[in-house]
C-alpha cells in the first residue's frame, strides 16, 4: 500500500450558500441587504414569484402581508422556511413606506435635501431616486417629474 501526504496548502473560492436567491430572469435585485427595484405595480406575489425558494413578506410590524398588496419600502422579504435570512425592500421614490409614490414623499426628499428631516436604512435608499448614491435636488425633481406625469420613475 502506498501513502501519499498532501503538505501544500490550497485556496478555493466556494460559491455562497445563501437561499435568499433571486430567480435568474428576475427583475429585482439584492444588494447590501435591501431587496431594489421593486415598483409601485408590484404585488406581494409578483415579489414571492421572483424567487429561487419560497419567501415571506412581512410588514413594518412583522404581519405577514396579503398576496394581493402592494409591498412598500420598510417591508421584509425573509425566506418562508427560516425567518433568519431576509432582506429589506426599498420601492424608489417611496419614501414614507406606504407603497405609493406621492407628493408627500416630495415633500420628504425635499425636506431631507435641506437637511429638515433625517432619513435612514430603506428609506433613505428610497429617496436616491437617480442611483447615484446620493440624495440632491435631482431626486425630489425626479419624483416631482413622476407625479406630473412626465417620467417615468421606474424604468
Amino acid at each position: 500500500t502506498s501513502y501519499y501526504v498532501a503538505s501544500e496548502v490550497r485556496t478555493m473560492e466556494v460559491e455562497g450558500t445563501a437561499l435568499l436567491q433571486l430567480n435568474k430572469d428576475s427583475k429585482l435585485a439584492l444588494k447590501n441587504g435591501q431587496l431594489v427595484n421593486v415598483t409601485d405595480k408590484d404585488t406581494v406575489a409578483v415579489v414571492k414569484a421572483q424567487f429561487k425558494y419560497p419567501v415571506v413578506i412581512l410588514n413594518k410590524n412583522g404581519g405577514t402581508m396579503a398576496d394581493t398588496a402592494i409591498v412598500p419600502t420598510g417591508a421584509t422579504v425573509c425566506l418562508a422556511e427560516d425567518r433568519n435570512e431576509s432582506a429589506v425592500i426599498v420601492m424608489r421614490g417611496d419614501v414614507n413606506g406606504d407603497g405609493m409614490v406621492n407628493t408627500t414623499d416630495y415633500v420628504r426628499i425635499k425636506s431631507y435635501f435641506l437637511k429638515k428631516v433625517q432619513l435612514t436604512g430603506a428609506y433613505e435608499s428610497a429617496a436616491d431616486c437617480d442611483g447615484d448614491n446620493k440624495i440632491t435636488t435631482a431626486d425630489y425633481l425626479r419624483v416631482k417629474s413622476y407625479l406630473l406625469k412626465k417620467l417615468d420613475l421606474f424604468a
